[in-house]
């Protein structure tokens, strides 16, 4: 992950792959939680219209359920 320079905006950005991989991967609610909340107000449109897709993605294939 890179560094915290005091742009939160800046900061997602940089570590948007770290972030939903996170999203991805991880057991942690709470963890999910944070980035998630991060990448809601911080990141770019596109890049939640990513993370849009692959929840919905999740859902699909899950049968409708997102772990």
């Amino acid at each position: 992950m890179h560094g915290y320079d005091g742009d939160p905006e800046q900061f997602v950005q940089h570590n948007q792959e770290t972030f939903i991989r996170i999203l991805k991967h991880s057991d942690d609610e709470f963890i999910r939680g944070l980035v998630l909340s991060a990448l809601i107000e911080y990141g770019s449109e596109p890049l939640l219209d990513d993370v849009e897709r692959a929840l919905r993605r999740a859902r699909e294939t899950n049968g409708g359920v997102v772990e």
